[in-house]
């Protein structure tokens, strides 16, 4: 949209400045990106924000000084762990590879592809992306790289996950509903190289 002068109007400036930002930030790792990214998005906010609705930023500055407060040594109560009983879960980042490389395997099958060969070809993408199959000693961990068992075996969990109670059965349900990355028309070797991206980009070695 242009204003009357034929210039970019206020809200394009700030969501171009937004998008460079964001930019810069993913050049950073681990938590100095996160917070540049954070910074970036309440700038964003506070320019486009109305009366009175600043107060809608306070989850995310609440993180984001979270996020401060580690480099000077100091936990804030909002990222201290919840106790919990039994083994550690996965990763979100984790079950949300799992959930994804059994949509690409799903995909695949439905291409035509064997699936022992879509369960191999998968496999081979997330050990090129540095994908482990799971925890140290976890209950689903198959050896230590990954194989076509592996994959196998989280596409039969996450079959059995009939009511979606894991996250990566929520995660799997929600790319069945919609996922620009791994939808639409597309071929075999096209939709690997999407899921290595993905993995690569997500940060989920």
């Amino acid at each position: 949209m242009l204003n009357e002068a034929g210039g970019a109007t206020p809200l394009e400036r700030a969501v171009f400045c937004l998008q460079d930002k964001l930019q810069e930030a993913s050049l950073l790792e681990g938590r100095d990106a996160a917070i540049e990214a954070l910074l970036a998005v309440t700038e964003f906010l506070s320019e486009i924000a109305g009366p009175g609705e600043l107060l809608h930023q306070r989850p995310i500055n609440d993180l984001l000084s979270s996020l401060i407060s580690l480099n000077d040594g100091k936990v804030s109560p909002l990222l201290k762990p919840v106790s919990r009983s039994g083994r550690p879960r996965n990763s979100v980042a984790k079950e949300g590879a799992k959930a994804t490389a059994v949509f690409v395997v799903k995909r695949l099958a439905g291409m035509g592809l064997d699936p022992n060969l879509a369960y191999e070809r998968v496999a081979r993408v997330c050990r090129q992306a540095g994908v482990s199959p799971g925890r140290k000693g976890g209950k689903n961990q198959i050896g230590t790289e990954m194989t076509a068992r592996t994959v196998r075996k989280w596409c039969d969990d996450i079959s059995a996950d009939v009511g979606c109670h894991s996250r990566a059965g929520r995660h799997f349900y929600l790319l069945s509903e919609a996922s620009p990355l791994l939808h639409g028309s597309t071929t075999p070797d096209a939709l690997l190289e999407r899921l290595h991206r993905y993995l690569a980009e997500t940060g989920t070695a």
